[in-house]
Order: structure tokens, then C-alpha cells, then sequence
């Protein structure tokens, strides 16, 4: 039978789908299913949230929404939801295949599965994590890695970072990029002016995007912005995100700061502001210690804002030659990346020529039709089994 055209079940992990709070996981769950039911409309799908879900993100007619409990937002819930209570739904509901995107997926379903690993930040940054979730990512990744019946990640640093640690086959995994969310780009002058006045009373800026937590490198960051001021810059500094975890380090470093009254904390900023915010701002400092992609990257490249990020991890694959890449881990290179990308022009121009043209590379569609072909390997990989 033709997996194309055949009528389907399908399980999905959907509870990262939560109203007010879509983040990096949560996004590229969005944007892939939003896509992915229209792809096959033959299907069933069904979508198991771990509580009461929006209807909003039932995306399509031949979607179902289940709610699952208990709501998974801890490691021992994590675990009955994933490895319990999900493959006992799994199994009622008879779905044919089931799909992750956020890389822990159910186990133990008995239907081929599919999923989609970013990043291993919990291997390679261990102490910024509480050991119970160290401990739990350690022991659920490795299984899911290793007994999903296809894999995909988000980028070849990623894809490497898999085969090296739990030993899969490079060319079996899929590479399934992130994209550009619908409403980034560039913004016009008089528009940029109402978006500095409302956050930094009308200086220019730069901006940083992202969940506030180590592996972001904040604390380095707000480090080399004292030192771009004292060395004579004026620009201010807007951290656009909700705190995240481990913060302490981060806001004595904050305290200690001679120019802390120029950065400016935005907390959680939904999806049309976050835009205007990105757009508006002089250019885009993202200098994590380790990154499985970078989507902030692109998405400041689609507004048309000159980019300093890190030379580590995915980033470079991602920026290609479209940034000013420094060392995460020097606060003098940081902050001389600063004074370059703001003091020549000639250098600002063409990074934002360069950075439209990257962002053109990634498609959320392309990614959609991605995962469908991965669905396909793995109905197919059923029926072998069926058959033997």
C-alpha cells in the first residue's frame, strides 16, 4: 500500500503546544504540524496534549486534540507521561505511527515512531541543569536516539553530536532545519522609532534573544556591553526573554555593572512584538556557549539586522558567512564585535545583504515536507515488519 495515499493514524506529542508560551521547542512544533496535517489530509491525526489545550492549535478538520495526564513539566511526570500514559493512548487509539518533534518522545508504543532531536546541551553543559534532569535526558535521549525508528536533527553539528554520543548512523538521520516564523522582517524607520521609544527611551540598541539562562551566556555578554560602553559606545542593551534557571551568577554580574541602567529586561514577549522588537534593534548579539541551531540568528537576518554570534557549535553552519562571529568565552572579542558591527557601515551593509540572502535558505515548509517523508519510512518500515 502506498504510504502516500493510505489512511492513517497518527500519534503526536503535542505538549509543548501551550497558549502564551511558545519557545524554541515549542515554535518549530507549531510551524512543522501547522504544515504537516495539510500534507496529509488522508490522515488521522491526533494530538496529545498534557492538559487542557487551545483550539486554535487543532490545526485542520482531520485533527483530534486528547488531553493526557498529568501535565509533564517535571521528570517523574516527564516519565509516566512519556514512557506510561501516552503509549497506553497510543495503543487505544491505534495509531499507526507516532511523532515527536522536541526529541524525548513516548517509548515503548510498539508502532514505528518518528522523531526529531535538537540539540544535546545537557551533555555538554551538564551543570547548568538539576541532576534529576540531567539524569532523566540522560537515560531518555540515549533510548530515544537509539530506538526511534527514524531520526532527524536540526542541523549537522547536531547530527554529528548524535552519532558521536549514542553511535546512530549519521546517514540514516534526517536533517530537519529550523526556519523563519511569519512576520520577520525589516521594519520601516518611523516604525523602529515607536518600538525604541516604548522599550529604551528612544536610543538605539542591541539586542539579544532567548530563554535567560546559562547557556545563553548572559553574564558575559552584559560583561562585554559595559566594556563597548566604556569604550566610548552608546547603543543600549535589550535582553528579550523570560527568565529562565541558575540566575544568581547572572544578576550579581548585572549588579556589579557600571552602565546596568542601559539594559533592559523584556520578560516572555509574544510572537508580533518579539518581531517588532528583533527589526528594530541595531544589531543582534547571540553568543551561547553551545547551540543546536540558532534560530535568532536567521530571524535577524530576515529583519534585515546585522548579526555578531558565536563561532562554536551549529552557529557557523547556520550564519554561514552572513555574521561577525566572536569567542563565546572572551569578553574583549564579544565586545569588539560590538564596536564593528556599529562603527563601519560598509561592514553593517553588507552583513544585511548577506544575512536576506541566508535567511532565503530555510523554509518551515521544506522542513514540513521533510518529517512527511519521514512518516513514510517509518509506515513503510511497519509493514515490512507486518509481513515478516
Amino acid at each position: 500500500m502506498n504510504p502516500y495515499t493510505q489512511s492513517t493514524t497518527i500519534g503526536v506529542n503535542a505538549r509543548l503546544l501551550v497558549p502564551g508560551r511558545l519557545e524554541g521547542l515549542g515554535w518549530y512544533t507549531f510551524e512543522i504540524l501547522r504544515r504537516l496535517v495539510t500534507l496529509r489530509p488522508k490522515a488521522t491525526w491526533i494530538f496529545y496534549f498534557d492538559r487542557p489545550f487551545d483550539p486554535s492549535f487543532v490545526f485542520a478538520d482531520n485533527v483530534r486534540g486528547v488531553v493526557i495526564h498529568p501535565p509533564a513539566r517535571h521528570p517523574i511526570l516527564w516519565h509516566i507521561w512519556m514512557a506510561m500514559n501516552v503509549p497506553r493512548a497510543v495503543r487505544r487509539d491505534k495509531c499507526d505511527v507516532v511523532l515527536s518533534l522536541e526529541g524525548l518522545m513516548p517509548l515503548s508504543c510498539h508502532v514505528p515512531s518518528v522523531n526529531v532531536i535538537h540539540d544535546l546541551g545537557f551533555v555538554h553543559e551538564p551543570s547548568h541543569l538539576p541532576w534529576m534532569v540531567r539524569a532523566y535526558y540522560d537515560y531518555h535521549f540515549r533510548r530515544a536516539a537509539r530506538e526511534a525508528t527514524v531520526l532527524g536533527t536540526i542541523s549537522e553539528w547536531s547530527r554529528a553530536d548524535v552519532t558521536q554520543r549514542y553511535g546512530r548512523d549519521p546517514s540514516e538521520m534526517f536533517l530537519v532545519p529550523n526556519a523563519i516564523r511569519d512576520g520577520f522582517e525589516p521594519l520601516e524607520e518611523r516604525e523602529q522609532d515607536i518600538v525604541r521609544a516604548e522599550l529604551t527611551a528612544g536610543r538605539r540598541y542591541f539586542v539579544h534573544v532567548g530563554l535567560l539562562q546559562p547557556r545563553k551566556n548572559i553574564q558575559r555578554l552584559m560583561q562585554a556591553y559595559d566594556l563597548y560602553r566604556k569604550r566610548g559606545g552608546n547603543l543600549s542593551l535589550v535582553l528579550a526573554g523570560r527568565k529562565g534557571w541558575a540566575l544568581a551568577d547572572m544578576e550579581r554580574t548585572f549588579e556589579s555593572l557600571e552602565f546596568k541602567h542601559d539594559i533592559h529586561f523584556t520578560g516572555y514577549v509574544e510572537d508580533k512584538r518579539l518581531q517588532r522588537i528583533v527589526a528594530s534593534a541595531e544589531a543582534l548579539v547571540f553568543v551561547p556557549t553551545y547551540e543546536g541551531f540558532g534560530v535568532p540568528v536567521i530571524e535577524a537576518m530576515a529583519c534585515g539586522i546585522p548579526v555578531v554570534a558565536s563561532r562554536t557549535s551549529s552557529i557557523p553552519e547556520v550564519a554561514a558567512s552572513a555574521a561577525i562571529l566572536v569567542d563565546p568565552m572572551s569578553v574583549l572579542d564579544i565586545a569588539q564585535g560590538m564596536i564593528d558591527v556599529t562603527s563601519d557601515p560598509v561592514l553593517r551593509k553588507n552583513l544585511r545583504e548577506r544575512g536576506l540572502v541566508r535567511a532565503k535558505d530555510f523554509s518551515w515548509n521544506r522542513s514540513a515536507e521533510i518529517v512527511n517523508a519521514m512518516i513514510d519510512v517509518a509506515l513503510r518500515s511497519g509493514q515490512t515488519s507486518s509481513q515478516r
